[in-house]
């Protein structure tokens, strides 16, 4: 009784998880950036890996204000973190904050891996 109590639970937490990243608003915009973020030829040939950080403030009809800011300790991917959200915010709707509230700052978080293998 207690395995299937607890493959219940985390069949539901699953199910919340899988449905949480896949409405319409969020996929959209996921969508656009895994279409426009390339790894940099530079940063591939130099095996530069590491996380990219992106804060946007959003005003309170949901679109994005300012400049946004970025956090990494490898520029060139930093660029082209910046390029790609530029791409995005062109095409910017209030429904990829999914319900999320107005008039905040947001963070992305992006990683850059390289695979080292036969392929």
């Amino acid at each position: 009784m207690k395995k299937l109590s607890l493959f219940l639970l985390l069949l539901f937490f699953i199910g919340f998880g899988v449905f949480a990243q896949t409405t319409k608003g969020p996929r959209q915009m996921n969508m656009m950036f895994s279409k426009n973020v390339k790894y940099p030829t530079e940063a591939r040939l130099q095996d530069k890996t590491g996380f990219v950080t992106l804060s946007i403030s959003i005003d309170e009809k949901g679109y994005p204000i300012g400049e946004p800011k970025v956090y990494s300790g490898v520029p060139e991917l930093s660029e082209e973190v910046l390029m790609s959200y530029e791409i995005v915010k062109e095409s910017w709707a209030p429904s990829y904050l999914d319900g999320k509230k107005v008039g905040e700052d947001y963070l992305m978080s992006f990683e850059f891996i390289l695979s080292k293998g036969e392929e």
